[in-house]
């Protein structure tokens, strides 16, 4: 589970692009909402995930499928 102590080290485990690490955690913690791309990561919406995603974010999708599994349960 993701907690503001240890949010940057498993963010690290699962090689989140640093770019994406803020969002993530603005969401998460401040209830600030996330762009298009982490909105539909979220979301489980795999098609708008692939869609709004760069290039980078797209060859991690897999990354932030075990986080979502492993660490941000329902």
């Amino acid at each position: 589970m993701l907690t503001r102590e240890n949010v940057d080290e498993k963010l690290e485990k699962y090689e989140i692009p640093e770019y994406m690490r803020g969002g993530i955690k603005r969401y998460l913690f401040d209830n600030i909402p996330p762009d298009s791309f982490l909105k539909a990561v979220f979301d489980n919406d795999l098609k708008m995930a692939f869609a709004t995603a760069d290039p980078t974010n797209k060859a991690c999708m897999e990354n932030y499928a075990r986080l979502l599994i492993w660490e941000m349960p329902a």
